[in-house]
């Protein structure tokens, strides 16, 4: 996968994935409606100790938005929760409108 080769390379030369690296690529796979794979990311970015902010969840949610997974989503507001992460005003936005569909 070529964007775990990216993040092996930033390793390999001392610079550490952020957040940000994660998000940037759960981006790209939100634009491409992969749902699977934004899920994956997130996993990843938790195994690699890298904990999700807003901005990570939003990228996921924005993902189920498009995909109308309503109860995926409520599920993803519940974790973030759990895992101390605020939501912003985005979020409750998306969830407002997965919601009224």
């Amino acid at each position: 996968d070529r964007a775990m080769y990216w993040l092996d390379e930033m390793a390999a030369r001392g610079v550490q994935p952020t957040v940000t690296s994660y998000s940037t690529i759960m981006d790209s796979l939100v634009k491409a409606a992969d749902v699977i794979a934004v899920e994956k990311w997130l996993a990843r970015m938790a195994e690699a100790g890298v904990e999700a902010d807003g901005v990570s969840y939003n990228m996921l949610l924005g993902a189920y938005c498009k995909s109308g997974d309503a109860k995926s989503a409520r599920a993803l507001f519940d974790q973030m929760r759990s895992n101390g992460v605020i939501p912003t005003t985005m979020f409750f936005n998306m969830l407002i409108n997965i919601h009224a569909r």
